[in-house]
């Protein structure tokens, strides 16, 4: 399975969209599939982030939004089960990514809150990613842009 998911992100980093949704839908197939074990909720997190990512990318914005919501909720569970980052990455990958969609559909809002939930995090991480935080300002920036505040933009 962990080879499956490396195929996915390495498709995404190659822009090869179609491959990377297919690898992380086949990785999602064998995950909910099997018996629990103690890897799969950071495993079935990285998948739904990986497939609606993918689908955000092909233009498939209303399908994306639901299965990049679905991906910030196994990234909450990740909480509650004990087993999150220190640094939050799953969960700010995850609110970071529904806010590019969000701000897509122009549900400004949606996207606002989704940032604001992700910088809060971050500001009370044990060790803050500076590349989460980095992507989180960035979507910051996309969004006050697509709301045509130049200003706030840089």
């Amino acid at each position: 399975m962990q080879h499956t998911l490396r195929e996915a992100e390495k498709h995404l980093a190659e822009r090869r969209h179609a491959e990377c949704l297919a690898c992380a839908a086949d990785a999602l197939k064998h995950l909910l599939h099997r018996p629990q074990r103690a890897h799969q909720p950071h495993m079935t997190a990285r998948a739904l982030s990986l497939r609606g990512a993918a689908r955000c990318l092909l233009g498939q914005h209303r399908i994306a939004h639901a299965e990049l919501a679905e991906a910030v909720a196994a990234a909450e569970n990740l909480g509650r089960l004990g087993v999150a980052h220190d640094q939050h990455l799953t969960l700010a990958g995850a609110l970071s990514d529904l806010s590019v969609n969000a701000i897509v559909l122009e549900r400004y809002d949606e996207a606002d809150d989704s940032l604001r939930r992700g910088d809060f995090m971050l500001k009370r991480a044990y060790r803050p990613c500076t590349a989460a935080r980095a992507a989180l300002r960035h979507n910051r920036g996309l969004l006050e842009f697509a709301r045509g505040d130049m200003e706030a933009a840089f």
